[in-house]
């Protein structure tokens, strides 16, 4: 898989300059900072500045040399050029919901007051909305995608899961997107509940797809 550099840009400069307000907001800020809220949207704890202001660039960083170079890792690495703009998309999608997060968790520590409960809630709905779109487009690989005994051994199992887990994650995301106006503990569960219901079913569906595909390797031959 060739990775373009001019498509690196967007990930450097919201790296860079995550690291460049860490830096900045580390000088003129003193004290303990706000680190975690709960469901509410309240802080429920505070640390220091290592953690409230530069952990997530490092986090950032650190995903993005996994993300960027783990394709290379890969046994079936040929396949990432086949579905190389949809995983570009989900690089894309995270770099970004990082910088937002990062973001208002800096301007809180100034008193400048972000809804943590909802910035997180839209931002991960956006982030599994943009990988749902993407599933229908992912090859068989060891890292990305739905990951079973059954897909990584049968196409149609594999090509047939995804096109239905595309559905399931575009439901989580606008799930999430909605729940972020529903400050409601019940409401969360219920999604919740509805998610592990719908792992469950493509779990099934997968193993039921791979049972049924003559072209299945069931590891009978070695």
């Amino acid at each position: 898989m060739n990775i373009k550099l001019k498509n690196e840009w967007w990930h450097w400069l919201l790296i860079g300059l995550s690291f460049i307000l860490a830096i900045y907001f580390w000088v003129i800020t003193e004290g303990q900072l706000p680190v975690h809220w709960n469901l509410h949207g309240e802080v429920d704890r505070y640390g220091g500045k290592f953690e409230s202001l530069l952990l997530l660039p490092i986090i950032m960083l650190v995903f993005y040399f996994i993300l960027r170079y783990i394709p290379f890792l890969d046994p079936n690495k040929s396949n990432y050029e086949k579905f190389e703009d949809s995983y570009a998309k989900i690089r894309y999608a995270l770099t970004t919901f990082l910088f937002v997060i990062h973001l208002s968790i800096l301007l809180n520590s100034k008193g400048i007051e972000v809804a943590m409960d909802k910035v997180v809630l839209v931002g991960m709905g956006i982030f599994f909305f943009v990988i749902g779109m993407s599933m229908k487009d992912v090859r068989p690989n060891w890292f990305i995608g739905v990951r079973n005994p059954w897909t990584m051994s049968s196409r149609k199992s594999w090509d047939v899961t995804h096109k239905y887990a595309k559905w399931l994650f575009v439901g989580i995301g606008i799930g999430m997107v909605l729940a972020s106006y529903f400050r409601s503990s019940i409401f969360m569960i219920i999604g919740f509940g509805v998610i592990f219901a719908a792992v469950i079913v493509l779990t099934v569906m997968s193993y039921v797809i791979w049972k049924h595909d003559p072209d299945r390797n069931d590891g009978a031959n070695h």
